[in-house]
């Protein structure tokens, strides 16, 4: 839940965020009267990959991104830790990690901080179709595309290599 309080404390209104469970961090946006929170989606088998929206005027609350989407291709190389477990004992994947995030000026615009990718991430279209646009993790990413592009090269050398030797096999003299 989201708790209002007056100057002296006192709870003046609550908003209920539904199926979700706040995470590190949440922002008010004052522009589009909104508070941005980093949550957990309790439906999902992942933890700690989502935004969602929360109208101060309506109370209502609705997702504004999940990571996933933006970023299916990391996601789908992740693992999970040894033993099965992430670092609170559970079995939900814990592969991002967004600890913390910030409002650029344009006011659309949001950079993340992932703890497990060990990268920052500009976010462009928040309210309308979010999009990455920067990803900062140079010596990670190196390392990731050289895993798989020598994994490619490799698949490419031995079926060069078998396609050589049938070829060479069935050559009629």
């Amino acid at each position: 839940k989201i708790a209002f309080t007056n100057c002296i404390g006192k709870v003046t209104r609550t908003i209920d965020i539904g199926n979700y469970q706040f995470h590190h961090d949440f922002r008010y946006d004052k522009k589009h009267d909104k508070i941005i929170c980093l949550v957990n989606n309790l439906d999902k088998d992942t933890i700690e990959d989502t935004i969602v929206q929360v109208d101060v005027k309506t109370g209502k609350t609705s997702m504004l991104f999940d990571c996933e989407k933006i970023l299916p291709l990391m996601r789908k190389l992740a693992i999970q830790r040894k033993g099965g477990r992430n670092t609170y004992g559970g079995t939900e994947l814990d592969w991002i990690h967004i600890n913390s995030f910030d409002f650029l000026d344009d006011g659309n615009s949001l950079v993340l901080s992932s703890r497990e990718q060990s990268s920052i991430l500009k976010i462009k279209n928040i309210y309308t179709k979010p999009e990455l646009e920067v990803i900062i993790a140079i010596f990670r990413m190196i390392l990731i595309g050289l895993f798989y592009i020598a994994k490619f090269m490799f698949m490419f050398f031995i079926l060069l290599f078998f396609g050589v030797l049938i070829s060479q096999n069935n050559k009629r003299w």
